[in-house]
């Protein structure tokens, strides 16, 4: 399995948990574990998954 996030979707990632824990602790953990495995599923079922 291969995952690649680009330098400038990694910065925007970044910003988002951010944005999302201001609005509420612990919210930005969930939206990076909910990304992490949305993304993990999609590099098993398509090899390599960029984004």
């Amino acid at each position: 399995m291969n995952i690649i996030l680009v330098p400038p979707s990694d910065k925007e990632f970044e910003e988002a948990v951010d944005y999302y824990n201001d609005q509420m602790p612990g919210l930005g953990g969930q939206f990076y574990d909910a990304f992490l495995n949305t993304v993990s599923y999609r590099a098993v079922h398509n090899r390599t998954y960029i984004c």
